[in-house]
């Protein structure tokens, strides 16, 4: 079978075309995600790792708090009876009589 020019030539102008096509998404998509990352930067959004550290910094936080809560409660001697552990109502009378 015989090959013909102008399909080779036609086969070879839509291969350039397709690369050039692709070439240009490429470029398209880079553009669009530096402008994305640039509007985050811009918004002064905290990263992942920023989020994480602050979050081990609250749990230590917290628990530095109900130890200090416990002993506050030891040294003022009104630790919560294991009666009234638990129960609203006696917590809050025991907050009234304060």
């Amino acid at each position: 079978m015989k090959q013909n020019p102008i399909l080779d030539d036609l086969a070879g102008l839509m291969t350039g075309a397709l690369g050039a096509a692709k070439a240009a998404g490429e470029e398209v998509q880079t553009a669009f995600q530096s402008q994305v990352a640039r509007f985050i930067a811009d918004m002064d959004l905290a990263s992942r790792e920023e989020i994480d550290v602050l979050k081990a910094l609250l749990e230590q936080a917290l628990e530095r708090i109900d130890t200090l809560e416990t002993q506050l409660a030891e040294m003022r001697g009104d630790m919560p009876d294991a009666g009234t552990e638990g129960d609203p109502d006696a917590a809050a009378g025991d907050a009234e009589a304060r």
